[in-house]
């Protein structure tokens, strides 16, 4: 895993662009609708229930389709009648691109009371601590210096010019949901 082929960047060079097979450059492919499913759960600290299986079961672990979820559903989970992986549809569609715009799902995993955003409200983390969990749980980085300003400026703007306590905290919330909505 720490090879030269697994370090490649995705970004083609002229001459490689188009190169699928040589290993010139990485392939960005989609996420499975399972791998994305546990990702949104991880990020936002909220596990996804699925009926007749313990709390905090993973999408992954699920042995069979018989749970019912709109979400693997729409993006693409098999019927696992057969083995062939062309069961597993990859195309991008509108209804998976309104489920992340103001699907029930992810929305209320970034309005649980139990969450990475109510936590991170709760606790007294600043603006940048906000950031930096944020960068560290969903992308596995830090952000830049260019990125950190943005979205202090971002923050911040969401209070500015409110004197209530209760709708600058109400407004400084609903600035940490997009944010993480966005990520």
């Amino acid at each position: 895993m720490t090879s030269a082929v697994y370090a490649r960047s995705s970004a083609a060079i002229a001459g490689n662009e188009t190169d699928t097979r040589f290993l010139s450059h990485y392939v960005a492919e989609r996420l499975p609708a399972e791998v994305l499913l546990d990702a949104i759960a991880q990020v936002t600290q909220v596990p996804t229930p699925f009926t007749g299986y313990p709390a905090g079961w993973r999408s992954l672990q699920l042995p069979d389709t018989q749970p019912a979820s709109t979400f693997l559903d729409a993006f693409g989970r098999p019927v696992r009648e057969s083995t062939c992986s062309c069961e597993r549809s990859a195309e991008p569609s509108m209804t998976q691109s309104l489920s992340l715009l103001n699907g029930e799902l992810l929305n209320g995993k970034l309005r649980s009371d139990q969450g990475a955003v109510a936590r991170a409200m709760t606790s007294g983390a600043s603006d940048a601590e906000i950031i930096d969990r944020l960068f560290a749980s969903a992308l596995c980085r830090s952000p830049t210096e260019t990125e950190r300003t943005k979205l202090l400026a971002i923050l911040a703007g969401s209070v500015a010019g409110i004197s209530d306590p209760k709708a600058a905290t109400a407004a400084r919330r609903a600035a940490v949901e997009d944010l993480y909505w966005g990520h």
